[in-house]
């Protein structure tokens, strides 16, 4: 076959496919909505300033982006057109690149292929429509490790190439790097980890290595630019604190809820945490109302130190924690970010679920093909130059994990996705370089020799066998359940049941008789991200097929399902014949609290079998049947009653209370924290505890029910600017009704307002079964 392809075909089949590929992007890419997230807004305001404005080197963010926002004039379609066009000549260079340093035509073909394949992977191509730094790092990576792989065939060309070109071709990389480099911080530690490595492959080329010695200014040029552009990014992070909101979150959300920590942190210069205590749990903004000795000691730069020695005084649990989250690094779902459905998209869903992402069933047997070339390439010493681009790229992935995993203050997936593209990058690299340099072998009788049962058995179990036990018996979720955990039925038969990720995938066939042997059942109620984000779904074993609830022929069916959303209560789906749950926690989080509560009660619900991604649970039987409904305000008709009975004392008669929580509510309605009093089964003193909360939520006021005429409108929004109860008192208003959520968005200022009793005075907080907190606040008029 390899023969029928001459060089002009094969030329000619290149152009076609980049034709193909460039006319499936603008397919793809036409009519997507633009995506704004909060940073977009910091991006806009720091391009505001001028080029040669301190503000845009030394700002929040790193300068890379904020540059094309600028040269754009913050327009979102020409920004995205332009996120689009470099990611598709970047690919395209790359895939060019590959072709070029094979030397099987056949190969060239496929790694072209593979490569651009790659691009249109949702995981990948959902970013161009985002306004955030994803989509252009990710291009901006493809194009720097694409030229480095040319600056390599380069040098190979020309041996004796003189000082002088080896510092310009080093410094025409460097200019390929550098926006990359400067795009976010995360890469400046990349750029300083490849510096390291090279100089060490630099020393060993003065000490052993010496094909690489004639290369020795191009290598220094290298490391040194590298190293400058991770002191200056560095540089500009330290002077704006761009740390600063990580050390916050990592606070509040890790380290004041673990009283081992704290005490570490405190031993080591924080200061006392009973100030703090208010930002526990919670996902704080950049500015808060952080008490001003705390605010020092992270200013100080102390925070960061401290910080870097809580990771190795918890070694090696720190070291075995990103492991522990492969999925969420190396295979997330993230198609919640573009906020839309992009599977629906053309040619999208294929190139999500194939070889071009490599997850379960593809990534292990591209690995363990993989593995076997390098071992037999190695054991000949048959390696090229090529492999030191992925070789770095693999000895950085952990480091790049640990660095992300632990500084990222918040959605890691997203950040994570540099470390997710160059694990596949690193796959490809060396599956096809090292398919080349087997194929290029004189002796492949000697290859086939080598390749014996034996060796194979070997490979089976260095390789495989490792992997299975991480999965099963550490629990680490590396495949998404689908190739490893068929073969392993007899260690954990628990964990042989199918996931909703692969309802149309071959792979799901082997599942077949573990869930019908796990459950004995006809359906299995599972969540399903992938085929509708958000909606609950029936897996059907007769049929093996996915079907949304809205799409449910059996009416009763259907009926009972949207009464266990509404309600969490077990007896709906008991009544459906429905006695297992199969639930993703991305799915869980974005759930009501009373259903989450529901789920946490082994009374209603028994969970057999969890990992960091998904929830197996069985529902239990005889579950007392509930009435709860609107009508009796979620609760049910015994609770109703004593909901009417309960004296409400927490507030004045004809006390005006207010609400200015537009669309950061927890609730919609008081039905809904009735619906949570049932779901919890709170006892008789914590249920009247929330039964002043519904008594509030029925009486208070908010924004748009205030009927406020022009003179009261002003006032009402020089309370927005101030946040003084002078202007509520003058508006007639009581009490202040506000949630963690609406106080998070506070300014310092702000903030701080509400810590003065001149102001305002604390009545109450609930804050017991819920994903945040209420406060009331009694407003002091004087």
């Amino acid at each position: 076959m390899q023969n029928a392809l001459h060089r002009h075909g094969v030329s000619l089949l290149i152009l076609l496919i980049i034709v193909l590929y460039v006319a499936v992007n603008i397919k793809s890419f036409s009519g997507k909505p633009l995506i704004r997230w909060g940073d977009t807004d910091v991006y806009d305001e720091i391009s505001q300033a001028g080029f040669t404005d301190r503000a845009m080197w030394v700002g929040q963010k790193p300068p890379t982006l904020p540059l094309v926002y600028r040269f754009f004039r913050n327009d979102d379609q020409q920004i995205a057109n332009f996120q689009l066009a470099v990611s598709m000549i970047s690919w395209i260079f790359f895939g060019l690149t590959l072709t070029l340093i094979l030397e099987n035509r056949l190969l060239k073909v496929l790694a072209l292929l593979a490569a651009l394949g790659l691009s249109l992977s949702v995981s990948l191509f959902l970013w161009h429509t985002i306004m955030l730094s994803e989509s252009l790092s990710n291009s901006l990576m493809v194009l720097a490790v694409g030229s480095s792989l040319l600056s390599i065939w380069y040098l190979k060309k020309r041996p004796d190439l003189n000082w002088r070109y080896q510092i310009l071709l080093a410094s025409g990389l460097l200019l390929v790097f550098f926006p990359w480099g400067f795009i976010r911080d995360p890469n400046g530690y990349f750029l300083l980890g490849c510096a390291g490595l090279i100089a060490i492959g630099l020393a060993g080329a003065w000490w052993k290595w010496r094909t690489f010695r004639p290369y020795t200014p191009f290598l220094i040029t290298v490391i040194i630019g590298f190293i400058a552009m991770f002191w200056g990014l560095n540089r500009t992070a330290s002077i704006v604190g761009r740390w600063k909101p990580s050390i916050y979150i990592v606070t509040a959300q890790f380290i004041l809820p673990d009283p081992e920590s704290t005490a570490f942190f405190v031993d080591h210069g924080m200061p006392e945490p009973d100030s703090l205590r208010q930002f526990e749990g919670l996902l704080p903004p950049w500015e808060s109302a952080w008490p001003t000795a705390y605010d020092e000691w992270v200013n100080s730069g102390k925070a960061r130190q401290v910080y870097l020695e809580y990771l190795l005084w918890k070694a090696p649990e720190s070291l075995i924690t990103p492991l522990k989250h492969w999925r969420l690094i190396y295979a997330p779902d993230l198609q919640g970010w573009g906020k839309h459905e992009i599977q629906a998209a053309f040619l999208e869903k294929f190139f999500d679920e194939n070889v071009y992402t490599p997850t379960g069933f593809w990534l292990i047997s591209l690995l363990f093909v993989t593995i076997l070339l390098l071992s037999y390439l190695i054991s000949q010493a048959a390696y090229t130059e090529y492999w030191l681009v992925p070789l770095i790229l693999l000895i950085l992935l952990y480091p790049l994990t640990f660095m992300i995993w632990y500084s990222s203050g918040g959605h890691t997936d997203r950040h994570a996705l540099t470390v997710n593209l160059q694990l596949r990058l690193t796959v490809l690299l060396f599956l096809f370089l090292s398919m080349d340099t087997f194929l290029k072998l004189r002796s492949m009788q000697r290859a086939w020799r080598w390749a014996s049962p034996h060796r194979i058995q070997t490979v089976l179990l260095t390789g495989i066998v490792p992997l299975m036990i991480l999965e099963v018996i550490f629990r680490l979720p590396l495949t998404r359940d689908t190739f490893i955990l068929p073969a392993a039925t007899a260690l954990s038969s628990q964990q042989n049941i199918l996931s909703p990720w692969h309802v149309h995938d071959v792979v799901y066939f082997a599942y077949e008789d573990n869930l019908e042997k796990w459950t004995g059942e006809d359906a299995v109620l599972v969540s399903s991200m992938s085929t509708e984000p958000g909606r609950m779904t029936l897996l059907y074993a007769e049929k093996w097929r996915a079907v949304p609830d809205r799409e449910i022929d059996d009416i009763n069916l259907a009926r009972y399902v949207r009464q266990w959303q509404e309600t969490g209560s077990p007896e709906f789906l008991t009544t459906a014949n429905i006695e297992f749950m199969f639930l993703e926690r991305s799915w869980l989080e974005k759930q009501e609290p009373f259903q989450r509560l529901a789920l946490e009660n082994p009374a209603y619900y028994e969970l057999l079998y969890e990992n960091d991604a998904r929830l197996l649970y069985r529902v239990q039987d005889g579950v007392t049947p509930t009435t709860s409904n609107s009508a009796t305000m979620g609760l049910s008709e015994a609770n109703y009653e004593d909901y009417l009975a309960y004296p409400f004392t927490l507030v004045e008669p004809g006390s005006v209370i207010f609400s200015p929580m537009r669309g950061l509510d927890w609730f919609e309605n008081a039905s809904d924290i009735g619906r949570l009093v049932e779901a919890a089964q709170l006892p008789g003193e914590q249920r009247h505890f929330f039964y002043d909360l519904m008594h509030l939520w029925e009486q208070r006021l908010t924004p748009d029910t205030l009927n406020l005429n022009p003179q009261k409108t002003a006032i009402f929004q020089e309370w927005q600017a101030t946040r003084y109860s002078s202007y509520l008192a003058e508006l007639g208003i009581d009490y202040l009704l506000v949630n963690d959520l609406w106080m998070s968005y506070l300014t310092t200022d702000e903030y701080y307002v509400f810590q003065l009793s001149t102001h305002y005075e604390l009545v109450a907080e609930w804050s017991d079964n819920l994903p945040g907190f209420y406060r009331l606040y009694r407003v002091v008029s004087g």
